[in-house]
This record gives structure tokens, C-alpha cells and sequence, in this order.
């Protein structure tokens, strides 16, 4: 699994229609009154809005929090920036300090099971998790974060048994879906596993994995032709998706479609111009044709 993405738990804040952009109004305010807490924090945040520029927030959360030492969602946001940059240690020191300003906040601890989910001390993990659960039992992402955490230790009972919970509180979340599609998928239940994912797709057009994990199980079942619905569907549905690209092509190469592979790889650089992987599989499907 790859890592899990913190959760960051913005501030809210009006969106005046004189301004081309809320980015335009903080930066503007942050300019113009740079020893404000809240003017520094939405700054922040309108960086990561736009997965703009770590650093720039990074500076500016901790000027907020400086001038306002008791502001908890900088701390909050702070530290899901260090998770994702891998800086882990920071991180728990931002969400333990957090906890101290609100001790009953829920995703302060969701936020530092995720650092110790992506660090594998599961055992830590687990815990937070179960702190989560107890002042928030209706948090669906919490029991979904379990089941990978059982995953990740090849529990496939465990991991199952806690997903029926997220599936009770909430049947339509997707990421309950995925992740019971890779149990299908670790059983041999390929059939189950792509039902899972195109219950996924339904239910969240944009994510990305559920097709490219469909298009796999597909290949390796030789259904070649359904493995090409599911990348010609992401390419659809998310145009940058450049390994649906790529797989794709593989996909058609296979089938002995090696113009329409080249065709599709070709779009790819469109979006991509040097990604090596579709440059070398177009040069070793133009060797093929002209053998």
C-alpha cells in the first residue's frame, strides 16, 4: 500500500467575490498585516490548497503559531505537512503538542496513527486509531486505516471483520470498497475484487488506483480486452494518468494492436514528454513493426 496522506483540518474562511482567488486575498493580508496569526495559518493553507509550495507554508504556519501559540489547527496542519515530507519525528512532536491544546480532538490522534501506520510501529498506530474510534465511533476512515494496518501483517480476517464495521456506518465509501477489493484480490477472489472496484469507480470516478488495480487483476486473469476497458476509462476520466497510459499500451501491444499502442503512448508524452517508460516502449514497439 502506499503511504496514507495526513488529514488536514483547514480553517474555514469567506471567499469575498472582489477577489480573483482566496490565495490572492491571504497573500494580499499576509503582505499587508504579516504579524496576524489567522492571515499567516490561511496563507498556509491556501499553499497546500494548491499543493503549491511546502516550504512557503511551512514558514508561515509556524509564524502563526508563534504569534498564536494556542492555535491548534496550525499544529494540526503543520504536522500533516511533515508526515507527507516524511519528516515523521516532527510530525508527532506537532500532533502531541495539538493534543495538549484539545485533548478530545479525534484527529489529532487519526493524524498520529497515520505517522506511526507509515513508520509500521502498528502496534502505536492501532492504538491511536482505537482512540479515534472512542471519540468519534461514526469515523469511517479510521476503521478503513485498520483494515490496511491488518493488511500490512497479512491478517485478512481481521482486516475483513473491520471493514463490515465501516460498511455499517457508511456503505457508499470507496475506500472501504478498495480495500476490500485487495482482500478479494489476496484470497484469489478475482471476480469479488473487481466488483469491489467498479463499485469504487462508481461511487468515486476520480479514483485513480481502482482502475489501474482493475486493469491488473484483469491482465492477470487473460482478460485483456477488459483490463483495456478499465485504462480506457481512466484516461477518461483522469487525463494526467499517465501509468493508465502506459498500461494501456501495454495492454494493446499485447493484443497485437501495436499501431493503436504506439497512438496511446504517444499521447501520454503529450502530458508527460519525457517519461522513459513510454519513450522505451515506443521504441521497442516501432523495432517490432519494422522487423
Amino acid at each position: 500500500m502506499s503511504g496514507i496522506i495526513a488529514v488536514f483540518s483547514y480553517l474555514t474562511f469567506e471567499r469575498a467575490k472582489v477577489w480573483e482567488s482566496s490565495y490572492t486575498l491571504w497573500e494580499d493580508t499576509v503582505t499587508k498585516y504579516p504579524n496576524t496569526a489567522i492571515a499567516n495559518n490561511n496563507f498556509a493553507a491556501c499553499n497546500i490548497d494548491r499543493g503549491d509550495n511546502f516550504e512557503l507554508s511551512i514558514k508561515h504556519y509556524k509564524k502563526a503559531i508563534e504569534l498564536d501559540p494556542g492555535n491548534y489547527v496550525a499544529y494540526s496542519n503543520l504536522g500533516g505537512i511533515y508526515n507527507n515530507l516524511g519528516q515523521f519525528d516532527n510530525a508527532i512532536e506537532l500532533f502531541n503538542k495539538g493534543l495538549k491544546l484539545d485533548p478530545d480532538s479525534h484527529l489529532f490522534h487519526y493524524n498520529l496513527a497515520l505517522v506511526y501506520h507509515n513508520t509500521k510501529k502498528f502496534d502505536e498506530a492501532l492504538k491511536e486509531y482505537n482512540k479515534t474510534l472512542e471519540l468519534k465511533p461514526d469515523y469511517v476512515q479510521a476503521y478503513t486505516d485498520i483494515a490496511n494496518l491488518y493488511l500490512a501483517q497479512n491478517d485478512t480476517v481481521k482486516a475483513e471483520t473491520i471493514l463490515k464495521k465501516a460498511f455499517e456506518i457508511n456503505p457508499k465509501d470507496h475506500l472501504s470498497h478498495f480495500t476490500l477489493a485487495q482482500i478479494y484480490s489476496d484470497k484469489g477472489k478475482f471476480s469479488e475484487a473487481l466488483t469491489e472496484l467498479d463499485a469504487v469507480i462508481s461511487l468515486n470516478p476520480d479514483y485513480e488506483q481502482a482502475y489501474i488495480n482493475a486493469g491488473i487483476i484483469a491482465e492477470k486473469n487473460n482478460m485483456l480486452e477488459k483490463a483495456a476497458e478499465y485504462y480506457i476509462k481512466a484516461v477518461k476520466s483522469i487525463p494526467g494518468s499517465i501509468t493508465s497510459y502506459n498500461n494501456l499500451g501495454i495492454i494493446l501491444f499485447k493484443l497485437k494492436r501495436m499501431q493503436d499502442a504506439i497512438m496511446i503512448w504517444e499521447q501520454g508524452l503529450l502530458i508527460d514528454p519525457n517519461n522513459p517508460n513510454l519513450i522505451n516502449n515506443i521504441n521497442f514497439a516501432k523495432s517490432q513493426t519494422q522487423k
